[in-house]
């Protein structure tokens, strides 16, 4: 069986909010493959309710990972960070003054 791993080369991975919530997950995503349950379920073969219930899954865990981001980078101090750095780097000799 091929199997694709996720691109987490960028700061952003929804990877890490899955793995922390895996056997949900597993969970959520095997109920998508049941067969609907009735007619308020959907129209196809496969439960829509199972399906809306792990896309609300699914959007929950992306929004507790951007709130992660949020709290790790901090964007509102982000332009003072940036600023200090060099001024650092050339006190320890590590950048030139210009």
């Amino acid at each position: 069986m091929l199997q694709k791993s996720l691109d987490t080369g960028g700061i952003w991975s929804i990877a890490r909010g899955l793995a922390r919530a895996e056997s949900k997950y597993k969970d959520h995503l095997a109920a998508c493959d049941l067969p609907r349950g009735n007619d308020p379920d959907g129209r196809g073969n496969l439960s829509e309710k199972a399906l809306a219930r792990f896309a609300r899954f699914f959007l929950i865990i992306c929004i507790d990972q951007v709130d992660f981001m949020e709290n790790l980078l901090q964007p509102g101090r982000l332009k003072a960070r940036i600023l200090i750095w060099p001024e650092a780097e050339i006190r320890v000799d590590a950048l030139p003054q210009k």
